[in-house]
């Protein structure tokens, strides 16, 4: 695999087919927080780029990479379900991992649950990303969303909007 530039897929709504963009660029694209804006979890290459530019879309571009490990956890119907398993995976990264609480984002999703996200030292792809997110970290959390390791998976923005609750993604303490 070449080695990743560092460009991410940004859109305005689930329904935008988006941009790429240097990750220090998404402050400048968010102009409304009114509205669900959404980043890739995954870093896209100079050759990705253009064939983005070419086709519009990064649905058949797989051989991509990351250096953030994110989880997210969700339930319909009992929010503290999904604060408990997140709460059961920081204390996973604390004593499998030595991270403190310094090293790791913890949200709010709006809706119903939680994202935890955290950078690593190293990029992987998306296959082994899953597997430390599933079989590592993650095992046995009934709340942990496990369709979201895929090479063109979005995760939405902090402090903007839910589509559908009305409500901010916020960080947590």
């Amino acid at each position: 695999m070449e080695h990743m530039s560092q460009y991410v897929r940004f859109t305005k709504t689930l329904k935008d087919p988006g941009i790429l963009i240097k990750p220090e660029e998404i402050e400048n694209y968010l102009k409304d927080p009114n509205i669900d804006h959404y980043v890739s979890i995954n870093f896209y290459s100079e050759n990705h780029l253009q064939r983005f530019k070419e086709t519009g879309t990064v649905s058949k571009i797989s051989d991509v990479s990351t250096n953030q490990l994110v989880f997210d956890f969700d339930s319909k119907d009992n929010l503290e379900l999904a604060r408990q398993d997140a709460l059961t995976l920081l204390e996973r990264l604390r004593s499998k991992f030595g991270l403190s609480a310094s090293n790791v984002e913890i949200y709010f999703s709006g809706q119903k649950g939680f994202t935890i996200r955290t950078e690593l030292s190293v990029t992987l792809p998306p296959n082994k990303i899953a597997h430390l997110a599933l079989n590592v970290f993650g095992k046995g959390l009934k709340t942990l969303d496990t369709g979201i390791y895929n090479a063109s998976r979005i995760i939405r923005v902090p402090n903007t909007r839910h589509q559908v609750s009305g409500l901010f993604k916020i960080q947590l303490t």
